[in-house]
Formats: C-alpha cells, structure tokens, sequence
C-alpha cells in the first residue's frame, strides 16, 4: 500500500473547522438571549421588581441647592393604588404650585410651606396635598382674616439643611409671615448622611445615591430600564 506524499495529502478547508464553532457559539448566545428575556418577561409580570419611581426624576443641578426639580414641566404622577393619574406641575421655581411674585400683596399673610416628599405630596393630586387643603380651609373659615396664601415649596428628597440652603437663597424673597416646616424620621438619617449622600444624575434626571457610582453608566442603564436587573440589585 503507497504511502501519499505531502503533496498528495489533501487538507479539508479551513472554514470547515471554524463554522461548526460559529454556530455553538451563536446557538449559546441566542439562548443567553433567550433566557433573559423570558426572565425579563417573567419578573415584569409578576411585579417583582420595585418601583422605579418617577418623582425622583426630571431634577436639576442648582447655584446653590443639590438639587431641584426642573422649572416649568409637566410630569405623570400615579396615585399610590396605581389607580389615578395626574400631573406633576412645576412653576418658574421648581415647585409644585402656582407662580408667586416674590413682592407680597398687600393685605395678604403668607405662609411658606418647605419640606420633602409630604409637602410635596407623592400620590396625591395637587387640591389633596396637605399645604393646599390648609389654605383653602384658612381662606374659608368664618370671620374677617386677611387672605391667606401658602408657597408651596416641598421638593422630594429635601431635609432641613437643604431646606436652610432654600429659605436664606430662595424662600426669604417671598417675604413670608409664617415659615412651616415639615420634619418627618427620615429626616434625621438624611442629616446624617449629609449633602453629598444624593445628588442628580446630569444624563438620567434622577435622584442618585452615592452609592449609585459603584455601578457606573452601564449598571444605571439596566437598573432603570430593566425590571430584572433592578430586583437584582
């Protein structure tokens, strides 16, 4: 039996090696694929991830303040049941109101209401938040009494040393009689934790905790884009 010479000995394709791999290697992304997003699928509806909340979004960096909420939009809000929709108004200062001139009218008491999350009124309609049922019910009570008009300036996410930061460069313009303050217990651990502990994301609009930096622009796009990837982590 002759022995083929080197010459003789014919090598198979070199693509014949390479497509078999190709193919693994498609066939095991396409199933990685797959997987997440029936695991996407799946997390989404049976609601495991938690809420990415909206009304810690469309803030905006400030001269003096950590942040505030962007001047002049309209946002969606949803009630807490996630029954009602309604609208998330700002005026030229940021806040949940209507626009006040800095000169008070004459004849007029007016009240500056600052504080977080509460004043502001997360799930609830503007005519239902706390600082807006209390001026209605000061202007209709019995009896003669000068007008009363509240400057609803709640920002969620605020605490008393923000809320200081607010009144000497902000709140004071509005030459205010009465200033209300809402302090609630988380208040004592966002002092804590201080002003650098929450800032705004300049790309996202979001409220973000310094913690946040350890997942980088690639972690912050799953997290609030994927149900997934946020009960992760």
């Amino acid at each position: 039996m002759s022995v083929p010479t080197k010459s003789q000995v014919v090598k198979p394709p070199r693509a014949s090696f390479i497509r078999p791999i190709a193919f693994r290697l498609a066939a095991v992304v396409l199933s990685c694929l797959v997987s997440l997003l029936l695991l996407e699928a799946a997390v989404r509806v049976l609601g495991l991830a938690p809420p990415l909340p909206e009304s810690y979004r469309d803030f905006v960096e400030d001269s003096y303040l950590p942040f505030k909420k962007k001047p002049n939009v309209v946002s969606k809000g949803t009630s807490v049941s996630g029954e009602f929709e309604y609208e998330y108004r700002y005026n030229s200062q940021g806040f949940r109101d209507e626009e006040h001139p800095f000169a008070k009218p004459a004849g007029v008491f007016r009240i500056l209401g600052l504080g977080d999350s509460f004043a502001f009124g997360i799930g609830a309609p503007y005519a239902h938040t706390y600082l807006a049922r209390l001026e209605t019910l000061l202007n209709n009570r019995p009896g003669q009494h000068p007008k009363v008009e509240i400057v609803k300036a709640g920002v969620p996410r605020y605490y008393p040393e923000i809320e200081r930061i607010q009144l000497e460069h902000c709140g004071m313009q509005y030459h205010p009689d009465l200033v209300l303050v809402a302090f609630l217990p988380n208040d004592v651990l966002n002092t804590f934790m201080g002003l650098g502990n929450v800032g705004v994301s300049a790309r996202w609009g979001y409220l973000v905790s310094k913690a946040s930096e350890r997942l980088g622009s690639t972690g912050m796009w799953f997290y609030i884009h994927s149900h997934a990837a946020r009960s992760i982590i």
